[in-house]
């Protein structure tokens, strides 16, 4: 079998291919990305795991997709644009939450399993965004409230989804004798394990992150890329929600200081392949 290192090669190499062709098209790379990911699955890589054999990449990338999107809920950038942002996401987030538990319930489908499906669609993906404006060079008012609605979205599902997810496992484990009471507190402890305890090492990661920002024998570039490992890797390791880890951690650095927001683009010089390596294993893990 092929190991992660040669497998890796053909991604980035397919990826680019697939990229370059999109927008030569004038399409988004991410389509060609996602495309050739697909192509490579059924062809060279066929019956390989490759989402198994470089989770640590996705993993490592949506962390750092996280941290920019989180960057840029920086007060200084939207303080007069907040009561409009924060209407935006959470009009947007309750409503596909309605409309999707409706539509289901419409369809036959179980209470729980609608109200499952109704979180889910609180997401709105920050990786594709994120790309797509960097792509693009994108700026200006619209970029500034969609970056900022898509932290807060993401933030809102993760914490929708582990409220319901602990619900619904009540209920399903203890069946007829199980209370709504009884999942809905068990819902609040999950939710509120995730939210707090996201937020508290976010906050001391950051913390330490801004001081070896400030210690001149530390290279950004490293200090940031260590920083987002032990985010991703301890937040899976304890529970956490890794992505929400990484929100609230580019938040802090956006918000600690001018300085240490540009430090946020310290990793710049690698995002171009990870982004292509990321959206091509998502070609690629489509069944």
């Amino acid at each position: 079998p092929m190991g992660p290192l040669l497998i890796l090669g053909f991604v980035l190499l397919a990826g680019s291919a697939g990229g370059w062709v999109a927008r030569r098209i004038h399409v988004p790379s991410i389509t060609g990305n996602i495309i050739a990911g697909v192509i490579l699955s059924f062809t060279l890589l066929h019956g390989t795991n490759v989402a198994h054999a470089l989770q640590g990449l996705s993993s490592f990338a949506i962390g750092l997709i996280a941290v920019t999107a989180g960057g840029h809920f920086s007060y200084r950038r939207i303080h007069n644009a907040l009561r409009r942002i924060m209407f935006i996401s959470i009009f947007e987030s309750l409503m596909a939450v309605i409309v999707v538990f409706i539509c289901v319930r419409l369809m036959g489908q179980d209470w729980k399993v609608a109200l499952l499906l109704g979180c889910l669609a609180a997401s709105t993906a920050p990786a594709t965004t994120v790309a797509l404006i960097r792509e693009n060079h994108a700026k200006g008012p619209f970029v500034k409230t969609l970056l900022a609605s898509v932290s807060i979205d993401s933030s809102i599902c993760i914490l929708l989804f582990a409220f319901v997810h602990s619900l619904l496992s009540v209920l399903y484990i203890h069946g007829a004798d199980a209370s709504l009471a009884l999942g809905f507190n068990e819902g609040i402890k999950q939710t509120l394990w995730q939210l707090i305890g996201s937020a508290s090492f976010a906050l001391l990661l950051g913390f330490a992150t801004t001081k070896l920002f400030d210690h001149h024998r530390f290279h950004d570039f490293s200090v940031l890329l260590v920083s987002i490992l032990l985010g991703v890797g301890f937040s899976q390791y304890v529970g956490f929600s890794p992505l929400l880890t990484c929100l609230f951690l580019g938040a802090f650095l956006g918000n600690s200081s001018r300085h240490n927001e540009l430090q946020l683009k310290a990793l710049d010089p690698i995002e171009p392949l990870l982004y292509t390596a990321f959206f091509t294993l998502a070609g690629a893990a489509v069944h």
